[in-house]
């Protein structure tokens, strides 16, 4: 889900009409609240633009556009620049690294599989309080374990995830669908983490 829908609500050729609905600009003020009083808001794939461009979530958000969107490809900077990018990557398994010193990596191996099906990656700007949970490796040959990647190196170093504290709470954004359609078990331990430290009070 982009910013667009969540904001503005579904097509309804694409869901129910009584659940099409978006949570306009007072909705998203709502969420920006939430986080500020101590609450943890996560957000999956496409949704990450929620909280760069709506929230002020300080990285830098590299959305990536199937072929089905006129076959083009983008980048959204939080200033609301879009950059044609050479990446595309249907449905494949990517190779991410793990930074296993944070809390909501725990339990999980040093190096993971993710499923990314035109997804999102975030580039964290020097002195941003951004934490990279996951990382793509340096090397655009090391990340593709399955399936098929263009443009290889416009992700390389990039993060898969990030942890960002912002007033008493957190934003915990994904760049793919941990729990994707039930299958990625691999990791649903990413989510899991990130709601327990959700409901565990004082805990960064």
């Amino acid at each position: 889900m982009s910013l667009r829908e969540a904001r503005d609500g579904m097509s309804v050729t694409a869901v129910p009409d009584a659940f099409a609905g978006g949570l306009g600009d007072a909705g998203l003020a709502e969420l920006a609240r939430f986080v500020s009083d101590g609450g943890t808001l996560l957000l999956l794939d496409h949704a990450a633009e929620i909280g760069t461009s709506a929230l002020g979530v300080p990285v830098n958000l590299t959305m990536v556009r199937g072929r089905g969107d006129d076959g083009e490809q983008g980048r959204t900077d939080r200033d609301g620049t879009v950059r044609r990018e050479p990446l595309y990557a249907p449905g494949s398994i990517f190779r991410v690294v793990v930074d296993s010193t944070q809390r909501l990596t725990a339990g999980m191996p040093d190096s993971a599989a993710i499923y990314f099906t035109n997804s999102v990656t975030f580039d964290v700007p020097p002195g941003s309080s951004a934490r990279p949970l996951l990382r793509y490796p340096e090397r655009g040959d090391d990340i593709l374990m399955s399936g098929f990647l263009q443009g290889a190196q416009e992700i390389a170093g990039k993060a898969a995830a990030v942890d960002v504290p912002m007033g008493r709470g957190r934003v915990v954004m994904f760049g793919f669908r941990p729990q994707y359609r039930g299958q990625s078990v691999g990791t649903f331990k990413l989510l899991f983490n990130a709601l327990l430290a959700g409901g565990t009070p004082g805990e960064r």
